[in-house]
C-alpha cells in the first residue's frame, strides 16, 4: 500500500492521530492520509490489537457513507506500525479556520453551512452511523465550498475506563459532548449527535460556546430570528427525550420558518448558491397501473451540479463579506409531481415532506 501513496506535509493533528496531505502515485490524485500515532503514545502496545480492530470497524462504517456532504473513505491499511486510512482531500480548510477569520461569514452563509452539516447527519443516521464527535475541526470544505463532514465514529476507538471518571483523549471533544456522553461514552445515540450539532450551531451564530446560563443567540445579534433560538434550545436539552427525535424533525422545523428560509436565499455576492442533494427516500411500492396512457412520474435523485469556480473557498486567505463563501448548492429542478389527495398527504416529518421543503428552498435561488 505504501507504494500507492506518497505522504507529504502535515495538515492536521488531533487526539487520535495526524492527517497528512498525500498523492495517489498511480492516479496522481490528491488525498488525505490519517495515521493513528498519538493514541498509542497514551496506551502503548497494551491495547493495540483492540484499538486496531475498533479502528477498522469504524472506518468500514464511515466508508459506507456515500453522500455529497461526507468525506469519502478510499483505503485503509492496518498492517503497519501505525494504521492509516486514506480519504478524499478537502483543500479549503475547516469550519474552525472559517470561524477564526477576522471577517465572519454572513448569517445566510452560516445557515447554509449548518443545513449541509444537518443533511450529512441525516443521511448517516438513516444508515445507522453515529458521528460521536461533531465539532468545527471535523467539518471541512472542498474546493467548491461544499461541506464535507469527516471522522464518523472514531470516538469509539477508545472508551472510558468504567472504574474511573477519566475521559480519555479520543472519546470526544469536551465542549461539544452531550450529557450522556459525559456519563458514559458507550451511551452515545443519534440524539447525542443532535446535541453536539446544537452546540456547534450556537457557536456558528454567536462566535461563542454556550454555557449553562448563556443568553440565546438572538440576544447577541438582532438579525438572528427568534425561531433559531427555539431550534438551538430544543437541540441542546439535557434529557435526550426532550431533544428532536431525529435530524429530519429538526430540518422540518428549520425550513418551516419563512423568516429562516428567506435568509437562506440571501447568498453572499459572488458566491454560487450550492446545495448538496438531499438523500432520496426509499422507493415506494409501485402503484397499480392507471388508465391514463402516461405513467406516473417517479421521483429521481437531483442531477449533480457542474463545478462552479466562483464558489471556491481558498483556505489561505481571509474573505470579505463580498467574497465567495461555502454555501449550499441547489439541486437541479425536478418535474412537478401531481398533487396528492388530501387523505394521502405526508406527515410533517416524512421523507417526502422533507424533500419537498428542501426542493422548495432550492427553488428560491
Amino acid at each position: 500500500m505504501e507504494e500507492r501513496y506518497e505522504q507529504q506535509n502535515e495538515i492536521g493533528r488531533g487526539g487520535i492521530g495526524t492527517v497528512y496531505k498525500g498523492i495517489h502515485t498511480l492516479l496522481r490524485r490528491d488525498v488525505a492520509i490519517k495515521e493513528l500515532r498519538e493514541i498509542f503514545s497514551v496506551f502503548g502496545d497494551i491495547q493495540k490489537d483492540t484499538i486496531i480492530d475498533k479502528f477498522e470497524r469504524c472506518v468500514q462504517d464511515h466508508a459506507r457513507l456515500v453522500h455529497p456532504n461526507i468525506i469519502q473513505v478510499l483505503d485503509i491499511d492496518t498492517d503497519r506500525q501505525y494504521p492509516i486510512f486514506v480519504m478524499e482531500h478537502a483543500p479549503a480548510g475547516s469550519l474552525r479556520d472559517l470561524l477564526n477569520r477576522p471577517e465572519k461569514p454572513s448569517l445566510s452563509d452560516r445557515l447554509n453551512i449548518f443545513l449541509q452539516i444537518a443533511q450529512a447527519l441525516r443521511y448517516a443516521h438513516r444508515v445507522g452511523v453515529i458521528h460521536g464527535d461533531l465539532k468545527p475541526e471535523n467539518v471541512l470544505f472542498d474546493a467548491e465550498g461544499n461541506v464535507k463532514v469527516v471522522d464518523f465514529g472514531l470516538t469509539r476507538i477508545i472508551e472510558r475506563d468504567s472504574r474511573s471518571q477519566q475521559i480519555y483523549v479520543g472519546v470526544g471533544t469536551v465542549a461539544y459532548l452531550s450529557p450522556e456522553q459525559f456519563r458514559n461514552p458507550k451511551d452515545v445515540t443519534f440524539q447525542s449527535d443532535i446535541y453536539s450539532l446544537g452546540i456547534l450551531f450556537y457557536e456558528m451564530l454567536t462566535g461563542k460556546l454556550p454555557g449553562r446560563r448563556s443568553p440565546m443567540p438572538s440576544s447577541f445579534y438582532p438579525n438572528i430570528p427568534r425561531k433559531l433560538d427555539d431550534i438551538f434550545d430544543r437541540m441542546c436539552m439535557d434529557a435526550e427525550e426532550d431533544r428532536y427525535e431525529s435530524v429530519d424533525a429538526m430540518i422540518e422545523e428549520f425550513l418551516a420558518s419563512e423568516e429562516v428560509t428567506a435568509l437562506l436565499g440571501r447568498v453572499t455576492a459572488g458566491a454560487a448558491p450550492m446545495m448538496s442533494a438531499p438523500m432520496a427516500p426509499p422507493p415506494a411500492a409501485a402503484p397499480a397501473p392507471a388508465p391514463a396512457p402516461a405513467p406516473a412520474p417517479a421521483m429521481s435523485a437531483p442531477a449533480p451540479q457542474a463545478p462552479t469556480s466562483s464558489a471556491s473557498l481558498p483556505a489561505a486567505r481571509p474573505v470579505s463579506s463580498s467574497a465567495a463563501m461555502p454555501a449550499v448548492s441547489a439541486p437541479a429542478p425536478q418535474a412537478p409531481a401531481p398533487a396528492p389527495a388530501p387523505e394521502e398527504e405526508a406527515s410533517g416529518d416524512s421523507d417526502s415532506d422533507i424533500l419537498a421543503k428542501l426542493n422548495k428552498y432550492a427553488g428560491k435561488f
